[in-house]
């Protein structure tokens, strides 16, 4: 009985390994615009139009859905 149930565990973490594998999203921070660096694949995401003093930025794309999330502060001049 207790074989069993280490079994199914196993298995059940197996399958939650899995499907992290398969997450098609991707997240990176950068302190400053400055810190993307130019050959990065993540330029090619942001708009021509994007603040070049935007600091704290999240950037979480995903290559399934074609989707693109960033957030980012600016400082108040």
């Amino acid at each position: 009985m207790v074989k069993s149930y280490t079994q199914l565990l196993f298995l059940y973490g197996f399958i939650l390994y899995g499907c992290d594998l398969l997450d098609s999203t991707n997240v990176t921070y950068y302190e400053k615009y400055t810190d993307i660096l130019p050959n990065a694949g993540v330029n090619s995401w942001l708009p021509e139009n994007f603040p070049k003093e935007s600091r704290n930025i999240y950037v979480k794309t995903d290559v399934e859905t074609n989707e693109l999330k960033v957030y980012f502060t600016l400082n108040n001049m």
